[in-house]
């Protein structure tokens, strides 16, 4: 059983989601404290992108951390 967090994120060019079991919740946890990228790969479109802000505030309630605007 592996201990990495599924998470979605949206390609911003094909607009398909996309899961991603890269980070445990401790890394996670640890890449949103210090505003670090979580990043993301289609296949489809063959393209990278980082977790917009809005990803990255519905993983870190998902998460359980306080989110502050």
């Amino acid at each position: 059983m592996s201990d990495k967090t599924p998470i979605a994120l949206l390609c911003p060019s094909c607009k398909v989601p996309h899961q991603f079991d890269t980070y445990t919740v401790g890394e996670l946890w640890h890449v949103l404290e210090e505003g670090g990228p979580i990043e993301g790969f289609c296949l489809t479109s063959n393209e990278s992108w980082h977790a917009s802000a809005e990803d990255r505030t519905s993983i870190a309630r998902a998460l359980g951390m306080a989110v502050w605007k």
